[in-house]
């Protein structure tokens, strides 16, 4: 089997590019570009930066140096809203909703109608209202969607799939009537389109609205998932696969994460990719992988796999010979989920051929495995067998896509909220990740802006979160960090960020004791607790809620908790 090796370079801090979208890290990374998915997973984001590092030598990062050695800085540019990275291009999308390409073009992969490379991002000419973009090895894939306003009229009401560059394997999936185009050919999709995903090499997939998938491309392991090995020219629906949120395509193997939280695999498992526990060297339908469950995120390299739960730990399985499983320099491989220790707090996974690359939710990356190229932008050109904290970037990344070789990162420089919640009474485990309720309202408003904020606790004492202060306000916030389980509300008035810089909103106390959830602690909450006292889970008494220690069990420690905070209400 051919195995995708890093090419030797000298590459190595992420550096500003010369582009006119915006300011964009960029190191040396591929993954997805970003998206509105299923359920809550996947978030469109606007970024005002960008960087670049890793491989340049096709011209992907948009500059024209070879060694790249500090972040960049904000400028005065046009917006990002996604961006993605193939063998040696890059694709993006502005704020207006317009996809720019620079790189390697000897396939037309850039879409402008020519094979000439060229490094600065242009402009594709002919596509508007661009959801989302993807780049595969030598091709790429957008998304449009014309606005609601616009639907239904001249537009259609459909999304649809443009795709460009080689087409030997069919991945332009237009039936194998063109060798390559250097200009975009809609991809004949039947049905509403969602999202759209490109594997490492040359697979291409449309997630459909309703949780469906259509794959087309290459197929000789089975990482279409439709039971052949037979490489589909046209988008061709993958049978029995439902209710998908999120498609990760590796070299030649596809995960597939479910609304439920579970995700299935399929195609090539030389290195035990697939995290099914077996020796088998393919598998040719979606198979589901035992034990991985509340997962939230899912990302796949050449020959290994990521996936985040929704309590921010990330576990990896697959190949581990430039150390992109986090693990340590051992095992070479392996076959099974297993957990990378020491990280928390995660909230998206993003992988290169032979890279990972973390985001947590406070904004800050790690990143691991293959760095001959500088792609995981720790200034070296050492591979790391660890996480790693790469330089610090200019801003809060929200967003990490990786080419093969080189690594994009979106993020924000606005004002936030910052907040720390500390929890009274509480058994609280290192690296815990909540969904408290916080609520950001305008003043005088009662619609929430956010329904709901992540908070981590990685010291395992306190919570922290941040949240965008919204730009089109000038006027004071009110926060609410409303009752989680058997937490009280706080209410806390923000103040308008002075000059730009982060709003600090102090310590919330979050008092524990309200057992029937009335936002206050009395006499109901007594007779609830006593009612349940002694009991466990298994027992007919029980009631989670009376467990105000979280600790299995209602016994007198939480009696000595709802003590300390009778008569308290909430906010």
């Amino acid at each position: 089997m051919k195995h995708l090796k890093s090419k030797p370079g000298r590459t190595v801090k992420p550096r500003r590019a010369a582009v006119a979208l915006g300011t964009v890290l960029a190191l040396g990374l591929v993954g997805g570009g970003c998206g509105k998915g299923g359920g809550d997973f996947f978030v469109w984001f606007v970024a005002v930066y960008s960087a670049s590092c890793g491989a340049n030598d096709e011209g992907q990062l948009g500059i024209a140096d070879q060694d790249l050695n500090t972040y960049l800085n904000k400028r005065g540019l046009q917006q990002i809203r996604g961006s993605d990275g193939g063998a040696g291009h890059t694709v993006a999308i502005s704020s207006d909703g317009k996809a720019f390409t620079n790189g390697a073009n000897a396939f037309g992969q850039l879409g402008n109608g020519t094979t000439t490379p060229h490094i600065a991002p242009a402009e594709v000419p002919g596509l508007t209202d661009v959801k989302q973009v993807q780049a595969g090895w030598f091709h790429t894939v957008a998304l449009t969607e014309p606005p609601p306003g616009l639907r239904g009229r001249q537009f259609g009401s459909e999304a649809k799939v443009y795709a460009w560059g080689d087409n030997f394997f069919g991945q332009l999936g237009d039936g194998g009537v063109l060798t390559h185009s250097t200009t975009p050919v809609l991809v004949p999709i039947v049905g509403n389109v969602r999202e759209i995903h490109v594997g490492q090499w040359d697979t291409s997939f449309a997630l459909m609205e309703d949780g469906t998938v259509q794959g087309w491309g290459v197929n000789a392991n089975g990482e279409l998932g439709d039971g052949t090995d037979v490489n589909r020219l046209s988008p061709t629906p993958i049978p029995g696969l439902t209710n998908v949120v999120k498609i990760a395509g590796g070299g030649q193997h596809t995960l597939f994460l479910l609304g439920d939280g579970t995700v299935k695999a399929t195609g090539m498992n030389t290195f035990g990719q697939l995290g099914l526990g077996i020796s088998d060297p393919k598998v040719f339908v979606p198979t589901v992988i035992p034990g991985l469950t509340d997962v939230i995120d899912v990302a796949a390299g050449a020959e290994h796999s990521i996936a985040v739960t929704k309590d921010g730990r990330v576990y990896t399985w697959g190949r581990n010979f430039e150390g992109q499983l986090g693990t340590g320099p051992t095992p070479n491989s392996r076959n099974v989920p297993g957990e990378v220790t020491g990280l928390n707090c995660a909230a998206k996974a993003a992988s290169g051929l032979n890279f990972t690359w973390i985001v947590r939710w406070d904004g800050t990356v790690r990143s691991f495995g293959d760095n001959q190229r500088g792609q995981l932008g720790d200034g070296t050109t050492v591979n790391r067998n660890v996480p790693t904290v790469p330089d610090t970037p200019p801003a809060r990344v929200f967003h990490a896509a990786a080419g093969h070789n080189h690594t994009l990162l979106g993020g924000s420089e606005q004002p936030y909220i910052l907040w720390t919640v500390n929890r009274q009474g509480v058994a609280v485990q290192t690296g815990d990740v909540r969904y408290l309720p916080i609520s950001v309202f305008e003043a005088g408003s009662s619609t929430p802006m956010d329904s709901e904020v992540v908070v981590c606790s990685p010291d395992g004492e306190m919570l922290a979160g941040l949240h965008a202060y919204p730009s089109h306000l000038t006027g004071p916030l009110t926060v609410r960090v409303r009752r989680h389980e058997t937490f009280l509300s706080e209410v806390v008035e923000v103040p308008v960020p002075a000059g730009g810089a982060d709003v600090e909103l102090g310590v919330v106390l979050l008092r524990n004791g309200d057992v029937n959830g009335d936002n206050s602690v009395g006499i109901p909450d007594f007779i609830q607790l006593r009612n349940a006292f002694g009991s466990v889970p298994a027992s007919p008494n029980w009631n989670a809620n009376a467990d105000l220690n979280r600790d299995g069990s209602v016994s007198i420690a939480d009696f000595l908790i709802f003590r300390s905070n009778f008569g308290a209400s909430g906010g």
